[in-house]
C-alpha cells in the first residue's frame, strides 16, 4: 500500500510541478523577463581595442511608431504571374492568382532583383528576367526579407530547406556576385516588427564629398517577451556591424543588450560612433516610456 501511495504521490508531483511552472511564467511573465534584463550586461565588445561610454542625453522618449530600415529600402513583396509579369499586391487566399516574390533594388549597383525560393532573377520593366543564380547551401525554402548593404553584400532572412520548423528563420549576409552566404544569426528578432537598419557614412573629405565610405548595419537578435500578442517584446541584443576599408567583408564590433536600450540610430564621429538607444519597455508591460540613452564607441 505504501509503495502504491508513493507512486501516486510522485505522479501527482510530476503533474503539479510543471503546471506550477507554466502558471508562474504566465502570471509573472513580465516580472521574470524584467529580472532577466536586470541581470544581463549592457554591452559586450566583439573586437579588441574598443571603449564604450554613456553620454549625458536629455531627450524625451522615442516617438517612433514603425521602425524603418534606415538609409536604404528593403525589398518589397509583390506578385509574380504565369506570364512573367510582376505587380503590386499580396496573396490572401490559397486560390488567389500569382505567387509571392521579393523585389529588391540596390541603388549602389543600380540593379533590381527578383527573389523566388532559393533562386535569384533579374527584374526589369515589371517582369522576371533571366536567372542569375541560386544561393549557396543550405538553400532557402522561402525568403521574407532582403536589404541591400553596399555593392557587394545584402542581408537576406528566410526559412531554410533543411529546417524541420516552418517558423524558424535565419539571417545571412549574401554576396551579390556568387550568392555565397555567411550566417549572421540563427535567432533573428521578428523582422516584420523590427528589421535591420543600415546607415550610409559619407566621406567627409572635400575631394570625395558625398561618396559613401562606410556602411553600418544594426541587426537584432533574440527576444525578451513580456506578454503575448501586440506590442509585447523587445530584441534581446542590437548588434553593430561595420563595412569599411578595414573590414570590407563586414565585422560585428559590439553587442548592446536591451538593458542599454534598443539601438535606433548611429552616427559616425572622428574616433568612433554615437548611438541612440531606446530602453522603453513594450506597451503590454504596462510601464511608461522612458528617455533615450546616448552611447559613444571609440575604436583604436
Amino acid at each position: 500500500m505504501k509503495i502504491f501511495l508513493w507512486i501516486v504521490g510522485i505522479g501527482v508531483l510530476l503533474i503539479i510541478i510543471p503546471a506550477s511552472i507554466i502558471f508562474t511564467n504566465l502570471i509573472f511573465r513580465s516580472q521574470l523577463t524584467q529580472l532577466k534584463v536586470y541581470l544581463s550586461s549592457e554591452y559586450t565588445p566583439l573586437i579588441d581595442g574598443l571603449a564604450v561610454e554613456e553620454l549625458t542625453y536629455n531627450a524625451p522618449p522615442s516617438a517612433e511608431k514603425t521602425p524603418t530600415t534606415g538609409d536604404l529600402e528593403s525589398g518589397h513583396e509583390m506578385l509574380l504571374y504565369e506570364d512573367g509579369s510582376i505587380k503590386k499586391g499580396r496573396r490572401v487566399f490559397d486560390d488567389d492568382p500569382g505567387a509571392d516574390v521579393i523585389i529588391a533594388f540596390n541603388k549602389i549597383r543600380q540593379a533590381s532583383y527578383v527573389f523566388i525560393g532559393n533562386d535569384v532573377f533579374q527584374y526589369a520593366e515589371a517582369r522576371k528576367g533571366d536567372k542569375l543564380g541560386s544561393f549557396s547551401s543550405p538553400g532557402f525554402s522561402y525568403i521574407d526579407f532582403v536589404l541591400p548593404v553596399n555593392d557587394r553584400y545584402m542581408l537576406v532572412n528566410g526559412a531554410m530547406e533543411d529546417s524541420p520548423y516552418p517558423s524558424e528563420r535565419v539571417l545571412w549576409q549574401v554576396e551579390y556576385d556568387d550568392f555565397k552566404k555567411t550566417q549572421l544569426s540563427n535567432n533573428p528578432y521578428y523582422l516584420f516588427n523590427r528589421p535591420p537598419k543600415i546607415f550610409l557614412i559619407e566621406d567627409s573629405s572635400e575631394q570625395v564629398s558625398e561618396q559613401v565610405s562606410e556602411q553600418v548595419v544594426v541587426y537584432y537578435v533574440g527576444s525578451y517577451d513580456y506578454a503575448s500578442g501586440g506590442d509585447s517584446s523587445r530584441p534581446q541584443y542590437s548588434i553593430l556591424r561595420i563595412y569599411n576599408s578595414r573590414y570590407p567583408e563586414g565585422r560585428d564590433i559590439i553587442q548592446f543588450g536591451f538593458k542599454a536600450g534598443t539601438v535606433l540610430d548611429v552616427k559616425k564621429v572622428d574616433d568612433g560612433y554615437l548611438l541612440i538607444a531606446d530602453p522603453s519597455l513594450p506597451a503590454m508591460a504596462g510601464k511608461p516610456r522612458v528617455s533615450l540613452r546616448k552611447w559613444k564607441i571609440v575604436m583604436d
